[in-house]
This record gives structure tokens, C-alpha cells and sequence, in this order.
């Protein structure tokens, strides 16, 4: 029979933390972690020869406050007619962007559907110790189960430079190309832009942004997220 850890669903490369989903206790952070990680699709709807059309965008989110607030990337909502939310137990629920920064890629959206409840949601890590991100967790369109991507720290950075020294796939916009980024080791599946990345604590150190073709993944680091949410740093 398989264990629970086992089960949980898991992409793994060489150089990156392969040993975080068999960590004792990971299991218990898992189940924890993903109750607070949502898809998030971005629909924008048009007509096209007098017939209604809808483009959709998928990323990811955290759930980052009881009440619904949820942090991804701009470039997932950007310009959408209506933002589905979709959490890990199949629920879908309707959101709106209460905050944005182009700039820096960075959303923030509240849940608008009424539900009578409170949610749970992951806390932020504090900033610096960049070294301790363990793993991104995502809700990838097409998937029921959210996946572990274990992730080593390699440097930071910014995106000019990776325009010079790395093959990066830059999300569209008008983006600081000068913006601190975190050079991670793993590799995400595709449509996990917003993904949060969390250390071995669940806390919340970064968001993904966009990966290279050497299995790198960029992410916004939590200095400017709490920066972005003017949380004290």
C-alpha cells in the first residue's frame, strides 16, 4: 500500500531538494500548504464575427488572509472580463483585483463570492533567507491535484541580466527589467505563473514568474510581495 507521501504529486530534478516530499512530517505540510493554493484563470470575453468568444488565462495563487485575499502574478488576471478561482477541493468561486503592479507582476485579488466562511491561508515568510526555499506549490490547469516542485536556491538576480546570460521566457507587460529576482533550481508545469514558493515552514518566500529552458525558475522574492502588500518588512 502507498503511503501518503507516496501519493503526493511531484516533479523532481537533479540539483533541486528531490529529498523535501519524502521529508519526515512533509506529508502533514502538503495537506496543509495546498488548502491555501488555488488556480487562477483570467477570462476575457469578445465577440468575433457576432459570436461570443472567451480567451482564458491559467496560473496560480495564495491565499494569503482569512477573508480571501490572494496573491499571483499580474500577467495571469491581466485585462480579464472575470477571474475563476478554483481551490484544490474543486470549488469555484469568483474574485476580483483589488491591487496591481505591472512593474513588478505582482496581484492582488479578494474572493467576491459569498461563502459565509473564513478561508485558510499561508503566512508570510520573513524576508532574507532566500536559501531556505524548499519547494513551489501549484494548481496547474488540467490537474485535480496541486504539485510539489522542490526547488534549490541559486542566486538572485534581475531580468536584464538573465537576457544577457539565460534563455528566460519574460511574462508580457511593461516589466522592470532591473526588479531583484530569486534563480531557483526545479521545474514547474506549465500554467503555474503565480504559484507560491514556500520553505520547509509552508511560509510563503516567493512567487514564481516564468522559467528558462534549462529547468530554472524565476521568482518575485517575498521583499517586494510584502513590499507590494505594504507588510512590514
Amino acid at each position: 500500500m502507498q503511503n501518503l507521501v507516496d501519493k503526493i504529486p511531484t516533479l523532481l530534478e537533479d540539483g533541486a531538494s528531490s529529498a523535501t516530499a519524502s521529508s519526515p512530517g512533509f506529508a502533514d505540510l502538503y495537506e496543509d500548504c495546498k488548502q491555501s493554493v488555488v488556480r487562477v484563470v483570467g477570462k476575457t470575453f469578445f465577440s468575433k464575427n457576432d459570436q461570443p468568444m472567451v480567451t482564458e488565462r491559467n496560473g496560480s495563487g495564495a491565499v494569503i488572509s482569512a477573508n480571501g485575499a490572494i496573491i499571483t502574478d499580474w500577467h495571469v488576471v491581466k485585462g480579464a472580463s472575470e477571474i475563476d478561482i478554483e481551490t484544490a477541493s474543486g470549488e469555484h468561486l469568483i474574485a476580483k483585483v483589488i491591487k496591481k503592479d505591472p512593474l513588478r507582476d505582482l496581484a492582488e485579488l479578494l474572493i467576491q463570492t459569498k461563502t459565509h466562511r473564513t478561508f485558510p491561508f499561508l503566512k508570510l515568510a520573513a524576508p532574507g533567507r532566500h536559501e531556505s526555499a524548499a519547494f513551489a506549490l501549484g494548481l496547474p490547469a488540467g490537474e485535480k491535484n496541486c504539485y510539489v516542485s522542490p526547488t534549490a536556491f541559486l542566486e538572485e538576480s534581475s531580468y536584464r541580466s538573465l537576457a544577457i546570460t539565460r534563455d528566460v521566457d519574460v511574462p508580457p507587460g511593461n516589466q522592470d527589467m532591473d526588479r531583484p529576482i530569486m534563480l531557483l533550481k526545479g521545474r514547474t508545469l506549465s500554467a503555474e505563473s503565480g504559484a507560491p514558493v514556500l520553505n520547509r515552514r509552508g511560509q510563503v518566500l516567493g512567487l514564481v514568474d516564468a522559467t528558462d529552458s534549462t529547468s530554472t525558475i524565476v521568482a518575485t522574492p517575498i521583499e517586494a510581495i510584502r513590499t507590494f502588500l505594504k507588510r512590514d518588512l
